[in-house]
């Protein structure tokens, strides 16, 4: 950003304390200009288990949006999100030279604040954090602008990435918004900056879980209202060092594939195998029969194909789905799953795939389906959903 004379210096950290000011007093963000005014809510990560992203990536991103009337709000992302400042840009000068340095010391002092943005409490709920980032800078009628300096690796809160890397993004959206947690993002654009960055204890992300973390929160943020999403790829960022309050790292490795076998009453008789196939492992496209990725896809069927070898009899397919929708569509989807499956196994078995039988059972919760509730007080449970849609292969011995 090049010198600054000590003069502006000085008045940078006097903004970076109004800041710190307004947000303890929780007035700074109602004043503003008269009309219309804009809104930028910024959300700072400073975490253990993510680079802190250098101050000129924020820069890049508020510098346009600098005008007078905006209101400006920081909060930190973390388990329990806290205002770090919040304020409005008023009362500048009409001499342009004037003008131009009150909105450039303006400017160092939110990034005085963000760069001090600190993590106090454990866990991460980048969620939570862009509502009270709104909350904070008072959300106004005019442009909004929301940016997420965050790896939206969420740990704790309405959205545990963890605990949903199975679940449908449908199906998350469905339960933020029954359960009225998603923010009101109502026309505004948002602004990611380092999803998917991370540093050790979290281990870095595979392009296909980066996309898989981007396609969730493009379809949460624009079920909240959001205009636009943008993510912005790998800002410059420098390690964060310090004693930090923990935040639990996520894993994306996937449990392995296995046959289960029931043995025979008879030992000379050939076992029962079974296979669940999990719709998150076979990659399907939301409520259809697509394959997101077909060569994965074809992957996981052939060494389920190589692991039923040793499991020799008449083989079918059965896809369940979870308790969303209605019947008719939950038989059409299984039953449409089920056959992608069998056509799939039967190449790599090298047998016509009309020796296999395929069929769709929508939720069933029979002995044979096993699928589980999946509502709770009514409401979809994302999680118990996932377990829900899969496919069973079932290989029986031969009459």
């Amino acid at each position: 950003m090049g010198a600054r004379p000590v003069r502006a210096l000085a008045a940078a950290a006097a903004v970076a304390a109004l800041l710190l000011t307004a947000a303890c007093g929780g007035e700074g963000a109602s004043a503003g200009a008269a009309g219309k005014r804009s809104t930028l809510a910024v959300v700072a990560a400073g975490r253990a288990n993510m680079p802190r992203i250098a101050p000129a990536a924020y820069a890049e991103q508020i510098e346009p949006l600098l005008v007078e009337g905006v209101s400006v709000s920081v909060v930190s992302e973390e388990g329990t999100p806290q205002i770090v400042g919040a304020m409005p840009l008023t009362d500048l000068a009409n001499n342009p030279a004037t003008r131009e340095e009150q909105i450039l010391t303006f400017r160092d002092g939110v990034l005085a604040a963000i760069a001090g943005t600190t993590a106090r409490s454990a866990e991460a709920d980048p969620l939570l954090a862009v509502g009270e980032a709104l909350r904070a800078a008072g959300r106004a009628e005019g442009p909004c602008t929301v940016v997420v300096g965050s790896s939206l690796l969420q740990t704790t809160g309405a959205m545990p990435v963890q605990e949903l890397l199975g679940a449908e993004v449908g199906d998350v959206v469905e339960a933020l918004r029954d359960g009225g947690q998603l923010p009101d993002l109502g026309g505004c654009a948002v602004v990611s900056l380092g999803a998917g960055l991370t540093q050790e204890p979290q281990a870095p992300l595979a392009e296909a879980d980066q996309g898989r973390l981007e396609r969730l929160w493009t379809e949460v943020f624009t079920a909240a209202g959001a205009a636009s999403v943008t993510f912005v790829p790998r800002p410059v960022s420098e390690p964060v060092t310090g004693d930090l309050p923990p935040v639990t790292p996520v894993s994306f490795t996937r449990q392995p594939v296995t046959v289960e076998t029931t043995e025979p009453a008879e030992p000379a008789e050939p076992a029962t195998c079974r296979v669940d196939l999990p719709d998150a492992v076979l990659n399907f496209a939301p409520d259809t029969a697509d394959f997101l990725d077909p060569a994965a896809s074809t992957a996981v069927v052939s060494d389920v194909a190589a692991q039923l070898a040793a499991c020799p009899g008449t083989v079918r397919v059965v896809g369940i789905t979870s308790s969303a929708g209605t019947e008719e569509g939950r038989t059409r989807v299984s039953t449409a799953r089920a056959q992608a499956v069998r056509d799939l196994l039967a190449d790599a078995l090298g047998v016509p795939a009309d020796s296999i039988s395929a069929k769709g059972l929508g939720h069933d919760t029979s002995p044979e389906g096993g699928a589980v509730v999946d509502r709770v007080d009514g409401r979809l449970d994302p999680v118990l959903a996932a377990k829900n849609r899969r496919t069973v292969i079932f290989v029986e011995p031969a009459a």
